[in-house]
This record gives structure tokens, sequence and C-alpha cells, in this order.
């Protein structure tokens, strides 16, 4: 029974992990999903200017921009699919901080000229995502809300492709709930077993 519980709270777990957000998440990601994307700009903390793009790397190649951080309250709807993103794939945003003349990316750090993640991802909930970047080398002040962007329609925070560690969670739950099936099943056996010899 108690190893029951435990792999059902693993499950738990692992389905909360890949699917909650409660606060914005620093190196987070967003996913295409389909359709149209609509990105508005918001309200920035900060004085200089960047420019947000849609980026392809491999080389690195701008394909959509969507104005500058001081156009607040710009709406751009774009579709992705018409620049080669296919269903599933990380929509990789980045801002060129015209001040200085460095791109910072969203997602993992290495793609940024410090090695730094430079953007914050936070579900509003309603398929509504808003992204604050920090614009300074080195992560200046860290708040990551220099420039801010809001984004739905065809995005989404989670991967299609599980993370690792959600696969490893569920998989633990599965075992723990099969090792506790068998546990029961052996103990039945058992007590089958001392009845038939009792009988006897």
């Amino acid at each position: 029974m108690k190893g029951s519980i435990l792999g059902a709270l693993i499950l738990i777990a692992a389905l909360y992990h890949s699917n909650s957000q409660a606060i914005p998440v620093l190196g987070d990601s967003l996913y295409y999903t389909g359709g149209d994307i609509s990105v508005e700009v918001l309200v920035p903390s900060a004085s200089y200017t960047s420019t947000l793009s849609l980026y392809l790397f491999g080389p690195t190649t701008s394909v959509a921009s969507f104005g500058t951080n001081h156009d607040v309250g710009l709406i751009t709807v774009f579709d992705p699919s018409t620049a080669g993103y296919t269903h599933g794939q990380e929509l990789i945003f980045g801002i060129y901080v015209q001040n200085t003349d460095y791109t910072y990316y969203m997602g993992d750090g290495s793609r940024n000229p410090d090695g730094l993640m430079h953007a914050a991802v936070d579900d509003m909930g309603g398929n509504v995502y808003h992204v604050g970047f920090e614009d300074l080398f080195n992560g200046g002040d860290k708040d990551y809300d220099d420039h801010r962007f809001a984004f739905s329609g065809g995005v989404s925070n989670i991967s299609i492709v599980p993370e690792s560690s959600t696969l490893a969670l569920f998989a633990l739950g599965i075992i723990g709930l099969g090792l506790s099936r068998h546990r029961v099943h052996l103990h039945d056996h058992d007590h089958d077993k001392n009845k038939s010899h009792n009988l006897n």
C-alpha cells in the first residue's frame, strides 16, 4: 500500500514538473505549436534600445523582427512556419541591443556572448507568456525586465518532447507502482500458501 502511494506521488510530481510554472523561469524556452504567434511590446525598465527578432541557428539568421522595446503596445502577428519553423521546434527569440552591439537569446546561456542566460519566461495562463530580457553583458542587475514582450497564439513553454528530468520522474513512478504490485502479489501468494498449510 505504501509503495502504491509513493509511486502515485512520484507520477504526480512528474506531471506537475512538466506542466507547472508559478514564477518566471530563467533560461526557459518557448516552442512552436502551429499557426500564428502574436508578439506585443510591453513597458521596459531600461533606457537602452533593443530590437526583438526571431532567429534560426546554423548559421544564425534573423527571420522576423517585432519592433524595439520602446514601441510599447505594438502588436505583430507572424507565422513561424513561413520561416521554416516546424511544430514542436524551439522558437529562438533574441534582442539586439543597439547601444552595445550585443545580441542576447532566450534559452541556454551558451548562445550568448557572455555565456549567461539573459531571458526569463513567465507563464501568465491562457496561453500567454511574458518574456523579460536582461540587456547588459555579464548579467547586469539580473532583474530580467529591461526589455519585456508578451507572446501568445501558437506558442507553449512545454516541449513536445519531455525533458530528461520529467522522464526520469515518470520512470521512477512506474517502477514504484510495479514494485508495489509485485509486493502485494507475493504477500497474497504467501497468505494463500500459509492458509493451505494450516488446512493440512
